[in-house]
Parts: structure tokens; sequence; C-alpha cells
């Protein structure tokens, strides 16, 4: 036993403890007696930038985790849809549609077989369009199987006036119909 290194270890124990309690009360001294602001304005912010290394800073970050803090919904819910719309370029924005890679992709015959024809003529006059272009074409028919028939009448009244050897000339029209050169 070493009755001097006991009582050095006491001493130093009771030295510690008294130390100890004598820098709290400095620091909290200093700490209550120290202008923040003052500091603060004392700092060069720029230096300090330069000397961060921002490229290690973003590797310690959690990118995962940091989105999944971010509520989407409220985000959006911020956006000026119309002023970001106003911004939009729409020429531009069209003119880098590729209309052939979209036509391209376009399965016509899948279209046409979601047409539902029925129900397109229900909806439109096409009906009596073809009704009306139907009738058309038979009036039309009507005229050229007349106009071939008058032809057909004029051709056999020649050859019978021929046959029967009448020279007189029948007129071309009614008087008031056919101008006065024509009948002369």
């Amino acid at each position: 036993m070493d009755p001097l290194g006991d009582l050095g270890r006491r001493v130093e124990d009771a030295v510690g403890g008294v130390a100890q309690t004598v820098a709290d009360q400095v620091v909290e001294q200093v700490v209550r007696a120290l202008d923040v602001d003052e500091l603060l304005d004392r700092i060069d912010v720029n230096a300090l930038l330069d000397r961060i290394d921002v490229g290690r800073l973003l590797d310690r970050v959690d990118v995962e985790r940091l989105i999944d803090r971010v509520d989407v919904e409220r985000l959006i819910e911020r956006v000026d849809i119309d002023a970001l719309l106003r911004r939009v370029d729409v020429d531009a924005l069209v003119g880098r549609i590729d209309v052939g890679a979209i036509v391209d992709r376009v399965d016509v015959n899948e279209v046409v077989n979601r047409v539902d024809l029925d129900e397109l003529v229900q909806q439109t006059e096409l009906g009596a369009i073809v009704a009306k272009s139907t009738s058309g074409l038979a009036t039309e028919a009507l005229d050229v199987v007349r106009s071939q028939g008058v032809g057909l009448d004029v051709f056999f009244h020649r050859w019978i006036d021929r046959i029967l050897r009448r020279h007189d000339r029948l007129p071309a029209g009614p008087p008031l119909l056919v101008p006065l050169e024509a009948t002369a």
C-alpha cells in the first residue's frame, strides 16, 4: 500500500470534481455572454462554403428516404397548371411529334371493327343520303334511256324518210324555242 499514492488519488478526485464544476460554470457564463448574431456576422459564409466538400455531403444524403418524406399530392396541389401551360410552346411540342410513328402504331382494322355502323347510320342522315343518291342514279339512268330512245326515234324516222323518199324537213322544235336560223 502506498499511502502517498492513495492521497494523490483522493486529491486528484477532489480537484477533478471541483475543476469540472468550475469548467461547467465558465462554459455556461461564456455561452450566455456570447452574442450569436455578432458571431454569425463575423463568419465569412463564402469561405466556409468553399471549405465544404459538397460531393461528400451529397454522398451522405439518403435520396430514397428524402423522397419518401415528400408529400407528392400536396406538391401537385401547389402547382399552377394554367401558368405551367402558358409556358409550353405548343408549336415546338407538336413539331417534335412523329405522326408517322403514331400512324404506324394504329391498327386500322381494329378501329374499323369498333365502329358500330348501325348506330352511325341512325345518328346521321346517311340513310337519306344513300336513298337520294340511289334515286338520283335511277333518274340519270332513266334520262339516258329516254335520250337513247329519242335518238333511236330520230334515227328510225330518218331511215323511214329515206325509204319513203320524203324530202321535206321537219321543224327542229317548237317555233318559240328554236331560233329562226335553225328553222330555215
